[in-house]
C-alpha cells in the first residue's frame, strides 16, 4: 500500500511528480483497456466513488492479448453499485 497513490479527501493526489485534482469535472481516458486485469476495475471504481470523476475506457474485450477475464468482463458483467456502465456497440468494418 505504500506505493499506492493516496487521494486526499479533497481529491488531490500526487502522480508522476505532479499534483492532480480528481473531482466530478475530471475525466480519465483509458485506451486498449482490454489488456488490463480485472483487478484494475476495483481501483477505478474506488476512484470514481471517492472523487466523483468519470472514467472512459476504450477497447474490445474479445481482443485481449493476455486475459480472458479482463477489465471489461468485470465492468460489464458485475453489479457495481453507484457506477453507471455504458457499453456502446460498434461496427467493425474491414478497410
Amino acid at each position: 500500500d505504500a506505493d499506492r497513490p493516496k487521494v486526499s479527501m479533497s481529491g488531490n493526489m500526487k502522480f508522476g511528480g505532479e499534483n492532480i485534482y480528481l473531482n466530478k469535472e475530471a475525466v480519465i481516458m483509458i485506451d486498449e483497456a482490454q489488456d488490463l486485469q480485472r483487478e484494475y476495475a476495483n481501483a477505478f471504481v474506488r476512484m470514481m466513488l471517492d472523487t466523483g470523476c468519470d472514467i472512459v475506457m476504450v477497447g474490445d474485450k474479445m481482443q485481449s492479448l493476455m486475459y480472458a477475464d479482463n477489465i471489461f468482463v468485470t465492468m460489464m458483467e458485475e453489479d457495481l453499485p453507484g457506477i453507471d456502465v455504458i457499453s456502446l456497440d460498434y461496427l467493425d468494418l474491414p478497410r
